[in-house]
């Protein structure tokens, strides 16, 4: 059994609300991390923006905030 991964996106234009960025798993959930901390799990892997290259892939998300 392969242990599940995840990789973190933003929009290159920018979200429309408080989104910060969204972490999709490789099993097919995600979680959308608001500029205000929370998570939000989320039932959907977002493939069309991804895809599309609407959102692109970034490493570090926390150290583009500038947290520790």
């Amino acid at each position: 059994m392969s242990a599940i991964t995840s990789k973190c996106y933003v929009n290159r234009t920018g979200f429309r609300d408080d989104t910060y960025y969204v972490e999709v798993f490789s099993d097919g959930h995600s979680i959308v991390h608001t500029l205000g901390g929370q998570k939000n799990p989320m039932a959907c892997s977002f493939e069309h923006p991804i895809t599309h290259g609407d959102w692109v892939e970034i490493e570090n998300p926390e150290k583009r905030r500038g947290e520790p």
